[in-house]
């Protein structure tokens, strides 16, 4: 039996990624350039051959969660399957090449561990977390990434940002970039899955995308990675 979750009023966008970029949460959907339908952790999934394929999602409001001066809270779930860990892969990300951006999710090149990174333009900081566990290729992990909107200089320093792999909170890195990070911006860059707007271009599978507008808990991480429903509301 395939687990299919059903929207919450806490998430923004979801993307089953069955063959298509539709937003089964609201309308934001994205455009597919290349990828192939496959079966995925639920259903079917998307992948990606590492070299051009992506999903590109139209700028919108409700996919941002920083004004310039005040962040707001928000977290990122989805299932990977990484062919290898050749170069830094991007999941989903609003960067581009210039560095301008709200947020990137990546995967280590060399070591296959989970980034998370926050941009603040105006400041020109990117303060990011890296999990302490790296993920295994050619097999499906569960990772989800959670920020609770403080902003400032410690914005993801734990606990404030956290890395869940598989259900269970893992270990992270901080670092701050040398420098005072106040808030993301929230530009006009669209938003990207399986690429850097330009580059990291994801080489395997992403499966069941989903974006909330509030910070999970651990319970509401254990329960999406099992399939079920987050029981927060927002």
């Amino acid at each position: 039996m395939v687990l299919k979750l059903l929207k919450t009023p806490n998430m923004v966008a979801g993307y089953r990624l069955e063959g298509n970029g539709t937003d089964w949460v609201s309308t934001n959907n994205g455009t597919v350039t290349g990828a192939s339908t496959v079966a995925g952790k639920q259903g079917d999934a998307l992948d990606f051959d590492g070299t051009d394929d992506k999903i590109d999602i139209p700028n919108d409001a409700s996919l941002k969660f920083g004004d310039g001066s005040n962040d707001r809270p928000f977290s990122m779930s989805f299932f990977v399957n990484p062919d290898d860990f050749d170069a830094s892969m991007s999941v989903i990300t609003t960067f581009l090449p210039s560095n301008a951006g709200d947020y990137r999710i990546n995967i280590n090149g060399t070591t296959g561990k989970v980034q998370f990174l926050l941009n603040d333009s105006s400041a020109g900081k990117n303060p990011f977390i890296t999990s302490d566990t790296g993920l295994i290729a050619e097999a499906w992990s569960h990772v989800v990434v959670t920020y609770d909107g403080t902003g400032g200089g410690n914005c993801l320093n734990d606990p404030n940002g956290q890395i869940y792999i598989n259900g269970v909170k893992d270990g992270s890195t901080f670092s701050d970039d040398g420098g005072t990070y106040v808030a993301m911006e929230s530009g006009p860059n669209d938003i990207d899955i399986a690429n850097d707007n330009g580059g990291s271009f994801f080489d395997g599978t992403i499966d069941e995308v989903i974006i909330f507008k509030t910070e999970l808990n651990a319970e509401d991480v254990k329960r999406v990675s099992l399939g079920l429903h987050p029981l927060v509301s927002g």
